[in-house]
Order: structure tokens, then sequence, then C-alpha cells
């Protein structure tokens, strides 16, 4: 309580003499300085005990909503919400589909505790709206994925309101999945365009906030807007600066060169090319004035391969008669051509959640971040093995659907960095190898796959149209040393060791061809698919400089022997080699 007082007493000191003028700036200035005396004033915890974090003094909040319709709301509505929450639902409705969410009311510290609605069930979902501040959006939010929505409510140390009231509803019929508002560049979220240029980031490469023309400059309280606004005919700014100096009737327009030649072959078996062009901008013309489109182009070249004989059995084989055709960006998987892969699905839902890869007749790994957080029992879940196709019921003859025992996150998965994102799966013993179905073999802790391995990420996940594919897609993706994906115009830092990324910097091919969970397989010396990565996060789908972030199978080797090993059940392991 005395503490209180004081950061009260301070506050008050700072509003006694700051004049109403400038109260446009007060919330900053207080807050600034409740952030101050609360760090400094602080008192020291001890580090937290095994099995204890800071789940320990979390708000109860937040579930799995499974009913047609409903209503969420933040903690303690509507009184106010306490500090540090963090609140996740999943709006799943029973029969599957989009879902609206119809706001009622929104009352939240703007700037500093948000309600953020993902199109899916996981925040690598597109980012549909963040909302903060006292007014909620007069029209549903509405999504396009047939998974559900995910809805995250976090606050912060202080300075609470009344919090959020929303229903939701199955939304019916699929809509259009292309932003109406402002896309991000490099994470491909969609966010409002009132969001633009009021000095808060919310895309994730923080171009909300880049190209800003300042209004209104003689004012004390000067506004921004986009610069696409300016000399548009419209006048935006109170002093009319936006439409100031325009060259009446100058239309300012971007265009591309021709493609270069294309570039040697990088092999010459199951090589690729690539050629580029260049982004033709009129001298005088605001930045930004750009191109759409990609400027690099890339495609296959060389023989199409195998380019090393695969064995006709053991692990990492495949019994199906493989295409000759290599597609950069993706195509139809044959059937039988990656046997390894399973659907990960959520009681009789017909669209799996995750994917996951079959490494031994009892065991499949998969993404701890597909696990982590929600309250399932194995029995909750069904593994699709041996599917080609999302078709349930029937499934596709020659696959089955397995129940879990049990399943392990990876205990220092860290759901903030999705670093040690990782879970093994337990199931019944499978009948193995048939012409749909074998193991992937685990690679060697010395084993070496670089950018001249050939490897593929395999699912169902997002197609170019942005919706899941019928059919099991296959696109094939190099290597990226780790030192590229973290340099300052790509991941800047984000990778650890426990981390790998795959994919074209150029853009346009990604893991979102395949699934969360699923595999990044690189054929070894002896012609075998190795498991080398767990399809984990990334920015956006296939965007420019972000290429696919995968979790590193060697990196874990030890975690997945000791795991098996504990919890076998009188079945001898198969090796992840010759066998």
């Amino acid at each position: 309580m005395r503490f209180l007082t004081v950061v009260l007493l301070m506050a008050l000191g700072v509003a006694m003499v700051t004049n109403m003028a400038e109260a446009g700036k007060m919330k900053q200035s207080v807050k600034a300085i409740v952030r101050q005396i609360v760090e400094k004033s602080r008192i020291p915890t001890p580090a937290p005990r095994a099995g204890e974090g800071k789940e320990r003094n979390a708000v109860a909040c937040g579930g799995d909503l499974t009913t047609a319709s409903g209503t969420l709301t933040s903690p303690n509505y509507p009184s106010n919400y306490p500090d540090s929450a963090d609140c996740i639902w999943r709006i799943m409705p029973p029969s599957g589909g989009p879902v609206s969410l119809q706001f009622q009311d929104l009352q939240t510290e703007n700037g500093y505790d948000h309600v953020s609605v993902y199109d899916g069930l996981t925040v690598n979902d597109p980012l549909l709206g963040k909302l903060t501040g006292s007014s909620p959006p007069a029209d549903p939010v509405s999504g396009t994925n047939t998974l559900g929505m995910l809805v995250v409510f976090k606050s912060d140390y202080s300075l609470n309101q009344k919090g959020f009231t929303a229903t939701y509803t199955f939304a019916g019929t699929l809509t259009s999945t292309e932003c109406t508002q402002y896309t991000c560049p490099s994470s491909r979220e969609c966010i409002h365009w009132r969001w633009l240029c009021d000095d808060v980031r919310d895309c994730a490469d923080g171009s909300d906030e880049n190209n800003c023309f300042q209004c209104d400059a003689d004012k004390r309280q000067p506004s921004k807007m986009p610069e696409s606004w300016v000399c548009d005919g419209i006048t935006d700014c109170h002093d009319g600066a936006d439409e100031s100096n325009c060259n009446d009737g100058q239309v300012f327009e971007a265009t591309w060169s021709e493609w270069s030649e294309w570039s040697e072959c990088s092999a010459e078996c199951e090589g690729t090319r690539q050629r580029t062009r260049t982004c033709n901008v009129p001298e005088g013309a605001p930045s930004y004035i750009t191109c759409t489109g990609n400027d690099v182009q890339i495609e296959a070249c060389g023989s199409p391969g195998p380019c090393t004989v695969e064995p006709q059995n053991g692990c990492g084989t495949r019994q199906s008669e493989r295409s000759n055709e290599r597609i950069i960006n993706g195509q139809d998987a044959q059937r039988g051509a990656w046997p390894w892969q399973v659907q990960l699905k959520r009681g009789s839902g017909t669209t799996p959640f995750c994917g996951g890869t079959l490494i031994d007749r009892e065991w499949v790994l998969s993404a701890a971040h597909c696990f982590h957080g929600f309250n399932w029992s194995p029995t909750d879940l069904h593994i699709v093995i041996g599917a080609h196709t999302l078709r349930t019921p029937p499934i596709d003859q020659g696959s089955i659907v397995a129940t879990p025992i049990q399943f392990f996150v990876k205990e220092d998965y860290d759901q903030n960095r999705i670093n040690n994102d990782i879970v093994l799966i337990k199931i019944p013993p499978v009948d193995f190898p048939t012409e749909y179905i074998n193991l992937a073999c685990l690679p060697d802790a010395q084993e070496t796959f670089d950018s001249s391995s050939l490897c593929f990420t395999t699912g169902w996940g997002v197609t170019e149209q942005g919706r899941l594919s019928d059919v099991l897609q296959e696109a094939r993706v190099p290597l990226i040393d780790n030192g590229v994906c973290n340099g300052p115009t790509s991941y800047a830092g984000a990778l650890t060791d426990k981390m790998l990324c795959a994919g074209y910097l150029a853009g346009g091919v990604d893991a979102c061809q395949g699934d969360s969970g699923g595999p990044l397989v690189c054929q070894n010396s002896q012609g075998r698919w190795s498991l080398v990565g767990i399809t984990s996060w990334g920015y956006g789908c296939a965007s420019e400089n972000y290429p696919g972030v995968y979790a590193r199978v060697q990196s874990f080797l030890p975690w997945i022997a000791d795991k098996m090993a504990a919890n076998r059940d009188s079945v001898a392991p198969e090796g992840s080699g010759d066998n």
C-alpha cells in the first residue's frame, strides 16, 4: 500500500506541473515515470525452483471454445482486469469453419494492453487485428481459416481498465483471404489502415511506421499520415500540407525492367538457376511508389534425378513411382512419395492442426508449439499415417489411424522464442514398411547437410490460393546458413543453434507448403531421406528475406533416444541408418 501511495503521489506531482495543453503527452510521461519507480523499487525475488515459473502467478483465463457460438471476456469483466494477464482462447466450432468475432466493448490501456486476433490456432497464423484503447471495431473481425481463430489478451504491470467482451459465431462460408487494409511487406500481417503512422509498431518489420508524412507542423500536437495519401486529391491534414506543392496531373508509375538472362545451373543434377529484374521509379516520385511482385525468379534445372540411387528398403526409402518433374514452388506429391508424413487431428475434425514424422514404429516427431498450452489428453487426438489427401472419412486406402498413448513436450521449450520446438508422440506399434508407410531416418550426429543437399518440405499447408491443399504438397528448399538468416536484413539474431532455416531469400517457397510440425527431409550420402528439420515458425509466408525456420533435429538426438528408451514397451528401436 505504501508503494502504491508513492507511485500515485509521484504521478500526481507530474500532473500538477504540467499544463493542460500538454495533456496529450502526459500519458507517456507518467507511464515512463511509473515504470522507473516500479523497476527501482522492485523487491528481488528468488529464482523459481524446478517446476515453478510464471504460470504460478498467472491469471486463470483463456481456454478452448468449442461451441458453435459464445462469449469471451477479459478477466474480471466488467471490473478491471489484473496486471500481467496472459490469456489465450482457441475458438474451434464443432463442425469446423471460419469464425466471426464481434466486440461489444473494448477499454484497455492504449498502446500497452492488447487483444490480438489470429486467423488460425497459433500465433504464427495471419494477424487479423491487434486492438487497444477504447474504440471497439464496429465491424466483426472475420477469419477464413477452417480450423478456427486464436485470441490473445495481454496486459502489462500497471494501469488496468475494464477490458473487453466479444461474441463469436461460425461464419459459415469462406471469404477471400485478400487483405483489404494494409499488408506488412515482410511478415504479411494484415492490419487496419488506422494503425499506420500512429507511433505504435504493429508490423513485425515496423513498416507501418515507415514512409510517414508530417501534418500540421505548426500545431502543438502535429500528426502523421502515410505518404501514399500525399497528392491524392483528398485533403487529410488540417493545414492541407498533404495536397500542397503537388504537380497537377502528374501520375507516377514504377515499372519493371526486362528479366536478365538465366544464371548458370547450380548443379548437374537437381540444380536451380535464377534471373533478376529491376524496379524503375521515376525521378521525383514519392518514396511509396514502387513495383509489385518479385525481383528474383528461381526454377529447377539439370537432370531431374534421383541424384543418388535410393536403397530398396529400410528407413528413409520410398516404394512409390516418383515423377521426374520437380517444381521449385511446390507441387502435388505422388502417392507414397513421403511415407513418413503424418497428420495430427483433434477429435473427429477433418482438418489436421499440425503435421508430424514417423521415425519409429511407436514414435512420431512433431513441434512443441502444436501442444504447448493446450490441455489435451492423448485420447483427444488422432494420428493419420500414410494419407495422401485430407479426405476423412473414409481415409485413403492403405492409411491407418492411431490414438496416441502419450506425448512428451521438450522440457525447456521456450514459447517466446519458439526454441527447442520438438515433441515426441508415442503411438501403438505400426506395421511397416508398406507401399504408403515407412520411417524417416534420424540423421547421425556428425552427418553434414548444407546448401548443396537435396531437401524437401511436405504437408497440406497453405497454397498460393491461401487455403489448405486437398493433396499432399512437396516443395524443394535449400538449407541456408544460420549466419545468413540471422543477418540484419533477415531474422536479425532470432535464430538459436537449435534452429535452422531453409528456403529462398528471394521468397516464393516456404514452409507454408508444409505443416507446423511436419518434416524437412534431406537425402544423405547413402541415398536415404533423413529428418533434418521440424517445421517451426517464420515471418509471413514465402516472404523475401524470411525463409522458413525449423527445429534442428540433430540438436535433440540424445533427448529423443533417452525418451524412446525410457518409454518403450519391449520393442527394439529401429536403427536410423542402414536397417
